[in-house]
């Protein structure tokens, strides 16, 4: 009995190296010819490739990740003095409505807002436009100075980013145009778009 059961260890052994070596030389070849067929598009002298759903590029050894590939948002107006102030202010905040309907895109919006921010050493502070049970500082357009913007966003039936005052009104009319105007605006501070 002994016998057989060194055979049938021998077995097992011998084919789970087998299947080891079969998942690496397929990884290898899904790496060398996945990069190959991958979709990559230019916009203005940037390359960008497509990341299951979301758009890549590396500028200046620095991966970015986008949810919309920038002629998608286009249509999203966001003016040179708008990119001008972000770009150079130490400290920019970032206020909603608490309970918004779209609090959870709004929440992403930001966070990649101020991860983006925090590469470039600037400040990103969030809050709410009313007191909270988060402990997050109240902070509405009133807060607004020239070195510090706040972005407002709210809720719209129209999607628009404008200024007044010193404050950055972000407007949108669904989720998924909060994550486009996050795009937008970072095109324009990386400088894909103007």
């Amino acid at each position: 009995m002994r016998r057989s059961e060194a055979k049938a260890e021998k077995r097992k052994k011998q084919a789970m190296g087998i299947f080891i070596v079969l998942i690496m030389t397929m990884s290898v070849l899904g790496y060398m010819f996945g990069k190959d067929t991958a979709e990559q598009i230019s916009y203005n002298d940037f390359k960008f490739n497509r990341i299951g759903n979301r758009w890549g590029t590396k500028i200046d050894q620095s991966e970015y990740i986008f949810d919309f590939f920038p002629s998608q948002v286009e249509n999203i107006n966001v003016s040179e003095d708008i990119i001008n102030r972000l770009t150079n202010s130490m400290q920019i905040d970032m206020t909603s409505d608490i309970d918004s309907e779209y609090k959870e895109a709004i929440a992403l919006s930001v966070f990649e807002l101020s991860n983006y921010l925090a590469l470039n050493n600037q400040y990103a502070r969030v809050g709410f436009t009313q007191l909270n049970e988060y402990e997050k500082p109240m902070i509405t357009c009133i807060d607004a100075t020239a070195s510090v913007p706040v972005i407002m966003f709210e809720k719209s039936n129209e999607t628009k980013v404008y200024t007044q005052g010193n404050c950055i009104i972000a407007k949108s009319k669904s989720e998924s145009d909060f994550i486009a105007i996050k795009d937008r605006l970072l095109f324009g501070l990386i400088g894909i778009m103007g």
